[in-house]
């Protein structure tokens, strides 16, 4: 949000689904980045699914290219591998680390235009 703020944009989309475990936190942390740069939270920008998004072809691969997957295959692989040891798997939350990759997709904000998504 902050890169995309930065570079003038106001009209910043988030795409989320409820089913992710940090919906929640990244949709509150969204609408917190536009109200204190004195933006106001339009409704029609927020699109959000109460289904899997990677059933919905369209969006299947622009998502995919998106994700740190490899990473998150990584740690269910082994988890499985210490469960079929008979190993105790922790049931709780694993935060995947992220990193921003600034790409020429995303440039100063063009007047009337939604050029910047939040997912």
């Amino acid at each position: 949000m902050q890169h995309l703020l930065g570079l003038g944009h106001q009209r910043i989309a988030f795409l989320g689904t409820t089913h992710c475990s940090d919906f929640i936190e990244r949709h509150d942390a969204y609408r917190a980045a536009l109200t204190e740069s004195g933006i106001a939270v339009d409704a029609e920008l927020e699109l959000i699914h109460d289904a899997y998004l990677y059933g919905t072809e369209e969006l299947k691969a622009p998502i995919l290219t998106l994700l740190n997957f490899a990473e998150i295959g990584r740690l269910g692989v082994e988890s499985l591998l210490l469960l079929l040891e008979g190993g105790a798997v922790n049931e709780g939350r694993r935060t995947v680390p992220i990193q921003l990759v600034i790409r020429n997709t995303t440039g100063p904000a063009h007047p009337g235009s939604c050029t910047g998504v939040m997912r």
